[in-house]
């Protein structure tokens, strides 16, 4: 995957904070406004053709109070909205179906545990002082012992971050348009103690000093929505992203959003004016979202994308038309947690 000059590690609860601080802080970027809320739907006029329809603005409930507010969603105004909401991008199926629009995004949620261990620690003049830990990344084959296939990540702090855990949970589409693990996202204690078990097994340093740590899980949800007015194209562009984070001690819960032919959903959302969705990524969302990025503002701004060809990923693939009345195989295929 590369040498220890051209590879980095993020930390996604630390990258996203920080990108919240730096629309937030001091010398924010100018032009760029961050809401916090939850999205319940959208508003739309009819297009110019009379038959699509164009967006208009983003319904959605303030944070706080559960994301309720007493006189309804509020209207936030938009000409153009990207869903970009991960395992919960298939809410939108709701809000641009009907019409000239035959969306369907099926979407398989894959809840996982992982863990994170602080390094062992000794008494040098009366101060606990972590050991270095080496920043080679391991990974395990399968270890029937405890049901796991170790992914052992060390971090610049010093912990280490381990999935591979095994017994991760399968949330069905339906599900997450319930709001599935939006509000509780919870580990498993069994996987804990498996991991734990097996990660002791390569240490002994660990297994005797080593501290199981605690992390960032999901639990408490944040749907942030960042408003750009660019000057030159005096569009609009709102991105909602979907990022739940809670300390919970011990261990993590994250949950990952996998489309049945392992391809995200990336592009225009047939039908419609000024609405896209950039979501189904997966593990890889942070990894692949430099490139992503750059192909749905290339498409908003210069209406197509000129580095990416997102063909493969159009989100109306799994359409009735697009099936053909015959069903898409791929769509009947369980590709695994793993692609």
């Amino acid at each position: 995957m590369g040498m220890g000059d051209d590879t980095a590690q993020v930390t996604p609860g630390e990258f996203v904070m920080k990108m919240m601080d730096y629309v937030n802080g001091p010398g924010k970027s100018p032009g760029v406004k961050l809401v916090i809320g939850k999205c319940v739907g959208v508003e739309s006029d009819v297009d110019l053709d009379g038959i699509s329809r164009v967006v208009t603005g983003v319904r959605y409930h303030r944070d706080g109070d559960g994301g309720r507010d007493d006189d309804g969603p509020l209207l936030l105004r938009a000409n153009d909205v990207i869903v970009a909401s991960g395992p919960w991008a298939c809410m939108a199926e709701d809000w641009f179906g009907g019409g000239s629009s035959d969306i369907s995004l099926p979407m398989e949620g894959v809840k996982s545990t992982s863990i994170v261990w602080r390094p062992p620690v000794d008494d040098v003049s009366g101060m606990d002082m972590p050991h270095a830990v080496d920043a080679t990344a391991l990974f395990c084959g399968e270890d029937d012992r405890y049901g796991t296939h170790l992914e052992v990540y060390p971090r610049p702090d010093g912990t280490i971050y381990i999935c591979g855990i095994g017994g991760s949970d399968y949330i069905t589409t339906s599900e997450l348009q319930e709001s599935a693990f939006l509000d509780e996202c919870l580990p498993k204690s069994d996987r804990v103690e498996a991991a734990s078990s097996a990660f002791r097994m390569m240490s002994n340093s660990y297994a005797k000093k080593g501290v199981l740590s605690h992390s960032q899980a999901c639990k408490c949800r944040i749907d942030a929505t960042f408003i750009y007015q660019d000057d030159i194209h005096r569009t609009r562009m709102i991105i909602k992203l979907d990022f739940r984070m809670h300390v919970h001690s011990f261990s993590c819960e994250g949950m990952r959003p996998c489309p049945p032919d392992a391809l995200p959903y990336m592009g225009k959302i047939t039908g419609w004016s000024g609405a896209y969705i950039n979501a189904g990524h997966n593990c890889w969302g942070i990894a692949w979202a430099p490139a992503c990025g750059k192909a749905i503002a290339e498409l908003v701004l210069e209406g197509a994308s000129r580095s990416v060809n997102l063909k493969p990923f159009d989100p109306a693939r799994f359409a009735s038309r697009a099936r053909g009345g015959r069903g898409r195989k791929k769509g009947t295929v369980n590709v695994g947690e793993q692609w």
